[in-house]
C-alpha cells in the first residue's frame, strides 16, 4: 500500500478531491449527506476547500459521483475551485484517474495531489500522484496560522469572514508599550 503524504514541490499543485469520499470522512458533512441535505454537504465541503485554496494558492477540482436524474446540479467553474460530476456508468474514481493521467501528460511539472480514503482508487493512481487523506486536509484547515501558534480544534463550518474581520481589527490596533 502506498503511503499518504502532503504534496510538496517547486511547481504548482493541482488538487483532485474525491468529493463524496471526503464528505463521508467528516462527521458533520456525513450527517448532512445522510440526512438528505446533499447540496448543503457539498456546499460546506467546497467552503472548506476554498480556505485551503486561500492558504496554498493552488487549484482544486472536486469530483462527485453523478446519477441519471441530477446531472451537474450545482457544478462550479471558478478559476481556483471547480466541481464535476461523473457521467454514469462512469464513477468518480474513473474520472479522477482520467483527469490525473491527462494532467500529468499535459503538464509534467505539476504536482497532482488526490484527496481520498478510497484504497482501491489509491492503488490505481499513477506513481507520480501524491495521495493525501481527508483527515490530513481537515487537520491543516484547523491549524492556526498566526505566528506559529500550535493548532487548535475549530468548530465545523466556514467562519473565514468573521475570522478575517477580527484579525484585521487586531492588525490595525495601535500597540501600547508594555512594562
Amino acid at each position: 500500500m502506498r503511503k499518504s503524504g502532503w504534496p510538496r514541490g517547486p511547481g504548482r499543485i493541482e488538487w483532485i478531491v474525491d468529493g463524496h469520499n471526503v464528505i463521508f470522512a467528516h462527521p458533520l458533512l456525513e450527517t448532512l449527506q445522510r440526512g438528505g441535505e446533499r447540496r448543503e454537504a457539498r456546499r460546506r465541503l467546497e467552503a472548506m476547500l476554498e480556505r485551503l485554496i486561500a492558504r496554498t494558492r493552488n487549484r482544486i477540482l472536486v469530483v462527485y459521483d453523478g446519477n441519471r436524474i441530477e446531472r451537474d446540479p450545482d457544478a462550479r467553474r471558478g478559476r481556483s475551485l471547480r466541481t464535476q460530476y461523473s457521467d454514469p456508468p462512469e464513477e468518480a474514481d474513473d474520472r479522477i484517474l482520467r483527469v490525473t493521467a491527462r494532467l500529468l501528460r499535459r503538464e509534467p511539472e505539476v504536482v497532482a495531489a488526490v484527496v481520498t480514503n478510497d484504497r482501491a482508487l489509491v492503488e490505481r493512481l499513477p506513481e507520480r500522484v501524491v495521495w493525501t487523506t481527508p483527515r490530513a486536509v481537515f487537520t491543516r484547515l484547523r491549524r492556526r496560522t498566526r505566528s506559529g501558534e500550535p493548532g487548535r480544534e475549530r468548530p465545523p463550518g466556514d467562519f473565514s469572514d468573521i475570522e478575517a474581520y477580527f484579525l484585521s481589527l487586531d492588525r490595525n490596533r495601535p500597540r501600547r508599550p508594555t512594562g
